[in-house]
């Protein structure tokens, strides 16, 4: 404390408020200098700035502000207590009471919703909008006091589930379970019931179709620059030579008779022709292939030329001879020969060029069957002839067809192509061709062969011979009049386990023909060579140019099983992918959750 002077001119006291105003004098001065317009003004700036102060202050400071309590753990409150809900677009005097009814903890254990009621019906609200009606009194200090408070109960997995589903994005049971009404809830219910029973059983009518695999077929026409040439069987009708057998057998031959000659001219050459005795002509049931080869109407003796493809001899591999039957039980024995035979050798498929317009035969053959040579002279003279595929060996008597001499046969064939699946489709066929090709070029190449293969080694096995209706090749002798070794009907179910290993073919070609026959005599003019009207002529073409394949291909690509599927959700369900994923998220949710809780119980 100091005193003030009165004259002017005196040095100033210092005090505080001149630094805090600024005012570099400070005096006393007379109340008659004062300018009193000048102080009012500069009164009324002052208090302008003060307003504008505080208004700034109120408006971008002050209303930035929040109250905000630093505390350690959750805000305590338990179900059952009345809290405010807070809304950041309203002052807390208009917050809305609400009484907490359930808490909804996360993945994590953690709540953080919480299922409030107020006068308007049941919400869910985060619990950082969740505030006391009346604060806490106090908080607790340390971490094992906070553990000792009451604790939020973890809801019970049917509320969860409850939960969760009403969440979901699922329409149907997001519905059903928000519905208040009891006879709607169960009515709604019943139908989305009945609806996922007939999803599951049209889904699953479907997938048990589907995985049968079916096959559906395709026929394709196509006219290829070259085909396979097919392969040609023929026999001569007349299975052992007359004269060969008399040559050998002379004590089984004996003189014809004028009445013989009378009956069969064409067989009496001369007055001193031998003819086999009546009592010898049962040996044609009964001839082995040494026998054949002995006494038998062979190759050289009624073939006079072949020509395959252009090519004459050269071209014309012939293979045999095979002994064939006219029955099952053996009788009427013949040789019989296959051209271009492919079933079990190293070489690859003769291709023939396709032709338009004017048609030159792909196969020529020239038969003289030497109608005085027959053994039985009351049997027709000829030939009989059958084509089918190179990859196997076929009987003609079954699967061909005669040819008398003197006749002039043009034979016409389309082909026509069969194309299947191999397991796990229902087709199930197997590609022999690959497994040939696989296995250095050894083994059969169709199940027809297969199946003739399973029934020599069977015989083989028990008789050491085979059959003569089996016609996979072998050296073995033909069984006549076998014992009974072992039950015939394990015998079949032998012969069936064999068989059932060989499939069918995943590539197989079938041959119709047509068969034109004419005269020869018509073909020559008159002073020709006699001997060649009485010949066999053969001339094979290829009638169509035109391949049809049946090709069977999968009649349900993925794409359309899952398109199917797809169809059926949303016939039956009304939902779509998101939907049904966001369903199974909510069940793993569920399932987690019950498992989680039984742990910590």
């Amino acid at each position: 404390m100091t005193y003030i002077s009165e004259d002017v001119d005196d040095l100033k006291v210092l005090s505080p408020s001149m630094f805090h105003n600024e005012i570099e004098e400070f005096g006393v001065a007379d109340f008659e200098e004062i300018d009193a317009k000048r102080m009012n003004s500069r009164f009324a700036y002052r208090l302008r700035l003060r307003n504008d102060l505080r208004k700034r202050f109120r408006n971008e400071y002050l209303g930035q502000l929040r109250e905000y309590y630093k505390v350690k753990g959750d805000q305590h409150v338990k179900e059952g207590d009345v809290v405010l809900i807070g809304d950041t677009n309203c002052k807390r005097l208009s917050w809305p009471l609400a009484r907490i009814s359930n808490f909804l903890p996360g993945r994590d254990g953690n709540v953080r919703l919480v299922q409030v009621k107020t006068s308007y019906g049941t919400f869910l609200r985060p619990i950082q909008r969740i505030y006391p009606l009346e604060p806490v009194d106090h908080l607790p200090e340390t971490m094992d006091e906070e553990k000792n408070e009451a604790t939020i109960e973890r809801p019970s997995v049917k509320i969860y589930s409850t939960k969760v589903l009403t969440e979901s994005s699922l329409s149907a049971v997001s519905d059903i379970l928000s519905t208040k009404s009891t006879r709607r809830q169960l009515f709604k219910t019943l139908v989305f019931l009945v609806c996922v029973t007939g999803f599951f059983y049209q889904g699953g009518k479907f997938l048990t179709h589907v995985f049968k695999y079916p096959t559906i077929v395709d026929i394709n026409i196509d006219i290829p620059k070259y085909i396979e040439m097919p392969a040609f069987t023929f026999c001569n009708n007349n299975g052992i030579s007359r004269l060969k057998f008399c040559q050998k057998y002379k004590d089984r031959c004996t003189l014809a008779s004028e009445n013989f000659c009378l009956s069969y001219p064409n067989r009496c050459s001369s007055n001193e022709t031998l003819v086999p005795k009546t009592e010898y002509y049962n040996m044609i049931n009964s001839m082995s292939r040494n026998d054949f080869l002995e006494i038998g109407a062979n190759l050289s003796n009624f073939l006079l030329s072949c020509k395959v493809n252009g090519l004459d001899a050269e071209g014309c591999e012939i293979s045999g001879p095979y002994l064939r039957a006219k029955s099952e039980t053996g009788e009427g024995r013949m040789g019989c020969y296959t051209v271009n035979l492919l079933m079990d050798g190293q070489e690859s498929a003769v291709q023939v060029e396709t032709q338009d317009l004017i048609k030159q035969p792909i196969s020529e053959f020239q038969f003289d069957v030497e109608e005085d040579d027959e053994f039985i002279p009351s049997r027709q003279s000829g030939v009989v002839f059958s084509l089918h595929s190179p990859y196997l060996l076929v009987n003609p008597a079954e699967k061909g067809f005669f040819m008398a001499p003197g006749k002039t046969y043009k034979i016409y064939f389309n082909v026509k192509k069969e194309v299947l699946l191999p397991y796990p489709f229902e087709t199930n066929c197997w590609n022999y061709t690959e497994q040939w090709l696989i296995g250095n070029k050894i083994g059969v190449r169709t199940q027809e062969m297969c199946k003739h293969k399973c029934a020599m080694e069977v015989a083989e096995k028990y008789w050491n011979c085979t059959f003569i209706y089996v016609l996979y090749p072998s050296s073995l002798p033909y069984c006549e009049d076998l014992p009974v070794q072992k039950d015939p009907e394990e015998l079949d179910d032998e012969y069936e386990n064999c068989a059932n290993e060989c499939k069918d073919d995943c590539s197989k070609s079938h041959y119709s023909i047509t068969v034109q026959e004419v005269l020869t005599s018509d073909l020559f003019w008159e002073g020709h060579n006699e001997k060649k009207k009485n010949l066999i002529f053969v001339e094979v073409y290829l009638d169509d140019s035109e391949i049809i394949t049946f090709l069977h291909r999968p009649q349900y690509l993925f794409v359309e099983v899952f398109s199917s599927i797809g169809g059926f959700v949303g016939v039956w369900l009304g939902i779509s992918l998101v939907e049904l994923t966001n369903f199974f998220e909510a069940l793993l949710r569920i399932l987690m959750y019950s498992l989680r809780r039984k742990n910590q119980n």
